[in-house]
């Protein structure tokens, strides 16, 4: 089987936290043959400003979805879907990706 490509969504505050790496697990359990992709690991400015924002998810974060056969994604402890994810997950839509809440 060929090995697929994951992209994770997760709020910036979960990074480096057991809540990121038990995200991770839960996606290797559910594709072990899959390669996770993590934003953190992407280096793109950072900016406050949400015009800002957007145009670096376009230009640094939008290529590597575009890349992915799945898109998985978690909310903040509250439920919520932070700004990022949001605008991340309704691209994979856009592209008609395979999603996955985690």
């Amino acid at each position: 089987m060929n090995k697929i490509n994951i992209y994770f969504a997760h709020p910036v505050a979960d990074y480096n936290k057991d809540i990121e790496s038990c995200g991770i697990d839960t996606i290797i359990s559910m594709y072990p043959e899959g390669e996770i992709i993590n934003p953190k690991d992407i280096i793109a400015p950072k900016s406050t400003d949400i015009n800002d924002a957007l145009d670096i998810l376009k230009e640094h974060f939008f290529p590597v979805i575009k890349g992915c056969d799945v898109f998985c994604y978690s909310k903040t402890k509250k439920g919520k879907l932070t700004y990022g994810v949001k605008k991340e997950l309704e691209y994979a839509e856009i592209l008609g990706l395979e999603i996955k809440e985690i």
